[in-house]
């Protein structure tokens, strides 16, 4: 897992958008993920195949920044995504998720 610090989450959201991430959002623009994927992809991206593990780590990592922001719907909608993209969830977005459904702050686990 990524960890981020307190200092510049805006400017890592803009990076991460650039990977791709922010496509999977409602409305997002194309980016390079939306290039690489394709109009209306609607297929798995498995953490199985090697291949695919940049983008999902692009998109988890931009789903911990929205958290960081306080922008808590879109970080739940991503996430959603990814567990349609990769049902396995090899990357704890379940878990996550109980923490952004219950309205939780971001909180630094790094103890």
């Amino acid at each position: 897992m990524i960890v981020l610090s307190t200092k510049g989450n805006s400017a890592r959201c803009r990076y991460l958008q650039s990977g791709g991430a922010v496509t999977l959002r409602v409305g997002g623009p194309g980016e390079v993920g939306q290039l690489s994927l394709g109009p209306g992809f609607d297929g798995l991206l498995l953490w199985g195949f090697i291949d695919d593990r940049p983008f999902l780590r692009c998109i988890h990592s931009y789903g911990l920044c929205l958290w960081r922001l306080g922008r808590l719907e879109e970080a739940r909608r991503l996430f959603e995504r990814m567990l349609w993209l990769n049902p396995a969830d090899n990357q704890g977005i379940r878990l996550l998720m109980r923490d952004l459904n219950d309205g939780s702050p971001w909180q630094d686990r790094r103890e």
